[in-house]
């Protein structure tokens, strides 16, 4: 069988897989090619040394036709009546290895290594442009509690183990799982960026981090409102409180006026504070006894003349017997239906007033109470 024959038949026989090509060794270091072609390569391997490893799984080496080429290669002697007549290599491309895998995990985003144990050379690296060495992660930046000293001794042993470094091109750490294979001393490393490994539990801190503010958010503005519920009841308990006061010292006043008259002008004066008003007054409706009124004021030493105190409070009273109590903070909006009266009040410069009617048991009008 001519050599063409020969290898054709290796070839079909050892097809398939990662092998992309078959080469037969000769004794005399005669290197028979996928073309055909007898190379003298003695200056590079030696037939007797190779024989010695029998069937073996060389490491990362480089091809001895192409030394920019990086590759495996499986050796199979074929043994004819106990004497060696040749070596089969089936050559395996490590720049192919790469597609020959498929990594599913993070959105296909994690990256495969494999790696001669011993040696610590790559036989296959999805990150990098070219293969390397363990040794050029000597610049590598590990996270504290890992070492590239612990990974070596690991990787040398066989034993698998966790780690994280970071990543100059990435710019980011990166999570790293290793274990052996089963083939040789290699060693598989799967690792993943951080920004991938940990995008999810991201959005979820962001997630929890926007609940928490809007949580917090609520409990303030639950918390404003108890606080301003608390100080309206507070406000509403000291009116309360006020009033019930007042109307005691006005209770208390009135009660002492009929031993002492002047504590009811005292009273007119509590009135007077309660209602932030500048005075206070009682008119007394004495028509029946001299045609007029009587009138008590909380500025007793200070008032007009009795004649004009009647005739002011004269129209006052005429303006109640119309609107039965009366609030006013402008005295322009009853000029139209008490024009005579309004004049009278704007003459004494009285610009707001509250009057309230006083009545008898019966029901009638015993005098009118008032602040202006």
């Amino acid at each position: 069988m001519d050599d063409d024959k020969m290898l054709g038949k290796f070839m079909e026989f050892i097809s398939g897989g990662m092998i992309e090509e078959a080469q037969l060794l000769f004794p005399g270091d005669q290197l028979l090619t996928k073309a055909g072609e007898r190379l003298d390569i003695s200056d590079r391997i030696s037939f007797q040394e190779e024989e010695k490893k029998g069937v073996c799984l060389s490491g990362c080496m480089e091809d001895p036709l192409n030394a920019d080429r990086k590759i495996l290669r499986i050796q199979i002697p074929i043994v004819q009546d106990g004497e060696t007549k040749a070596l089969l290599w089936g050559i395996m491309d490590l720049a192919d290895f790469p597609e020959m895998f498929t990594i599913r995990g993070y959105g296909d985003e994690m990256e495969l290594y494999v790696v001669e144990g011993t040696t610590g050379n790559f036989l296959m690296d999805t990150w990098h442009d070219e293969l390397t060495n363990m040794d050029a992660l000597g610049d590598r930046k590990a996270e504290k509690g890992y070492s590239k000293e612990q990974i070596i001794v690991d990787f040398s042993e066989g034993r698998e183990g966790t780690t994280v470094f970071f990543s100059k091109k990435a710019g980011e750490y990166f999570y790293s799982y290793y274990c052996p294979i089963g083939v040789e001393d290699w060693m598989v490393m799967i690792t993943v960026a951080e920004s991938v490994a940990f995008a999810h539990a991201e959005k979820m801190h962001k997630l929890q981090m926007w609940t928490m503010a809007l949580m917090m958010a609520v409990f303030a503005v639950y918390g404003i409102w108890i606080l301003s519920d608390v100080r309206r009841e507070k406000v509403a308990d000291e009116k309360r409180l006020r009033r019930v006061q007042f109307l005691l010292e006005v209770e208390k006043q009135l009660f002492s006026a009929f031993i002492e008259p002047e504590h009811f002008i005292d009273g007119l004066k509590v009135i007077a504070d309660y209602a932030a008003s500048e005075e206070a007054f009682f008119l007394v409706d004495s028509r029946e006894e001299n045609g007029g009124c009587r009138v008590l004021s909380s500025k007793a030493d200070e008032r007009m003349p009795d004649d004009e105190m009647r005739e002011l409070f004269t129209g006052l009273l005429s303006m109640l017997r119309e609107k039965e109590s009366l609030l006013v903070y402008d005295m322009g909006l009853l000029i139209k239906e008490f024009p005579d009266e309004t004049k009278i009040l704007s003459r004494y410069g009285i610009h707001n007033m509250m009057l309230v009617p006083v009545k008898r048991l019966n029901g009638e009008t015993a005098g009118v109470l008032g602040g202006l």
